[in-house]
């Protein structure tokens, strides 16, 4: 795996970075993402980007067993987002985003939320109702790597952690399971190497997860043992099929367990994704160094296995679909197609990098979740060559095995933050030059929404269809990002705004501990003595002077559920 602040490899499992020595926890948890423009040289900027885009892009997301079975296990698995590339780190406040009235999307849109926060030894956990849960951590600490969340962003497994007096591991963890109202300790571990031995179904019905060489599963209140000398790796999306792999000696094992009976896979492999009921199983078979292979098969079957790719020939691995069932690798300079486990079929002579909202889960897409639907109807970036920053990128829909090219020669290397729409449709980024939006079509045109003169900050709907932004004189705007921009807001006089944040498609901002809203209008005054605000999936939050904490789920009313500002740290501040 890769430090997502300084971009080093580092061991897997590994708590600290050894090269610049930060924790390696999820420094994205946030639901609010801002932009300020950078005052830095243009050298340092350059740097900063390029260390920034590297980590992102490197950063695998899998399902790879705590003890690697292969060198390269982490880059040939199925990656699920992880190509994410280009420096897509995203100019947009991802939040409230059920809001697809142009038609179906393509990807997982959650139907509720969970905002968490860690400060002072507590967990707090906030549901979409804004209902509260505290969870006392009793001296340990949660691993932000270790928190997982079922497809709505309902329910949770997480593990609390207990420090060893090895700084670089730890000694034993709490697990816990949230179902949307309270949260209740499932086990404790004891194992310095465990890190990610634990799954969430979709529904979040089941948890499995792994101890002293154990695999049980956690489902209505109850563990129960699954397999012995085993170590976890697959579990399907509906959490009725689990899969692992037992060593015996220097040999290894594949197997699934479904409907109470284990299942015999593969020697010398292991299941890395397991579709419902193993109606497809893709596993990898280790071989000689660099040269695992990857295989699709249906259920046990060894005669229905096709080969997808060798580590030695793939240059990222794949991309899986939500439930499975299609696969795109990319192996070569080309790109190819897999569907219900049949042989892969060549669909672009380029590599395409499908292009994700950041915050479909409303976390940052690090937990091995996959949020496509459909990748035949999915939007990508192709490019050509073996530079993953190279210029000249097309903007493509892949339909029935063939790319449909959108928009021609985007100077991929200028690009600073992009994303796409939940809808699919509109991509949006921005440059040196400022804010660009594009609506794919056929017709589609590049158009510049804001000029990068004219904002400090700003903030851009899930929809991409509305902007926020604060300029240099501290004055706030509202433009559509289609039309003209309308001032809203003038704090010129007095700089003491400490925090902005996208709540749907209005912006809220404290100024003078006094909470303003704006819906596009001329902003008003929602409530006083305000200390600091964070809006979420579903819910808003503020704190006042004293440090109570209240929740809305409509921004107008709120109500006090916490006695500690554990939002403080959470929320940053517009001025430097």
């Amino acid at each position: 795996m890769f430090c997502p602040f300084c971009g080093n490899e580092v061991k897997d499992g590994s708590v600290f970075c050894q090269k610049c020595g930060k924790r390696l926890v999820n420094e994205a948890a946030n639901s609010v993402q801002i932009k300020k423009k950078a005052e830095t040289s243009a050298e340092a900027a350059a740097a900063e980007k390029e260390a920034k885009t590297e980590a992102k892009a490197a950063k695998p997301v899998s399902n790879t067993p705590k003890k690697k079975l292969s060198k390269k296990a982490l880059t040939g698995i199925i990656a699920g987002a992880a190509a994410l590339v280009l420096a897509i780190i995203l100019i947009v406040v991802l939040v409230s985003v059920n809001r697809n009235k142009g038609g179906k999307s393509n990807f997982a849109v959650p139907s509720g939320a969970i905002e968490y926060f860690e400060k002072d030894g507590y967990l707090y956990l906030v549901n979409s109702k804004g209902a509260l849960t505290r969870v006392d951590l009793d001296g340990g600490e949660l691993n932000r790597y270790n928190i997982k969340f079922d497809t709505n962003n309902e329910k949770a497994v997480f593990a609390v952690e207990r420090k060893s007096d090895n700084w670089l591991s730890s000694s034993s963890y709490d697990v816990y399971y949230y179902d949307g109202k309270s949260a209740v300790k499932i086990d404790e571990i004891t194992d310095e190497y465990y890190y990610d031995g634990f799954r969430i179904s979709a529904g979040g019905n089941v948890v499995v997860y792994a101890k002293d060489d154990n695999i049980y599963s956690y489902s209505g209140g109850k563990s129960a043992l699954i397999a012995e000398d085993a170590e976890l790796s697959a579990l399907s999306p509906n959490g009725k099929t689990i899969g692992y792999y037992k060593r015996t000696e220097d040999k290894v094992q594949g197997y699934y367990f479904t409907g109470g009976k284990e299942h015999f896979v593969i020697n010398s492999g292991y299941p890395v994704f397991i579709t419902n009921n193993a109606d497809l199983v893709y596993i990898e078979r280790e071989g000689s160094s660099d040269s695992s292979t990857f295989y699709a098969q249906k259920k046990d079957k060894e005669d229905t296995r096709v080969k997808l790719w060798n580590e030695s020939d793939v240059s990222s691995g794949g991309t899986v679909n939500y439930d499975g069932t299609q696969l795109l690798i990319l192996k070569g300079n080309g790109s190819y197609f897999c569907k219900n486990g049949n042989e892969p079929v060549k669909v672009s002579n380029k590599k395409l990098t499908p292009l994700i909202p950041y915050r479909v889960f409303g976390r940052s897409y690090n937990s091995g979740e996959q949020v496509i639907k459909n990748l035949e109807n999915a939007i990508y970036l192709e490019r050509s060559g073996s530079d993953s920053y190279s210029s000249g990128a097309d903007i493509v829909v892949l339909r029935a095995g063939k790319t449909e090219k959108v928009v021609s020669g985007l100077d991929s290397d200028s690009i600073i933050d992009a994303t796409i729409s939940l809808d699919g449709r509109s991509f949006g980024y921005e440059d040196d030059e400022g804010l660009h939006y594009i609506r794919l079509a056929k017709d589609a045109k590049e158009q510049l929404v804001i000029d990068a003169n004219d904002y400090e900050t700003y903030f851009v709907d899930p929809d991409l269809t509305v902007a926020f932004y604060w300029n240099e004189f501290d004055e706030l705007y509202f433009q559509k990002l289609n039309g003209k921009a309308v001032k809203v807001f003038d704090a010129s006089s007095n700089k003491t705004a400490k925090t902005s944040c996208l709540f749907g498609k209005k912006l809220y901002f404290v100024q003078d501990n006094t909470l303003y809203c704006s819906n596009g209008g001329k902003a008003f005054e929602v409530r006083k003595d305000v200390a600091n605000v964070y809006a979420g999936l579903k819910v808003l939050l503020i704190s006042d002077v004293e440090g109570n904490v209240y929740s809305s789920t409509d921004g107008k009313s709120f109500t006090k559920i916490a006695d500690t500002d554990f939002i403080a740290e959470e929320s940053g501040s517009i001025w430097d």
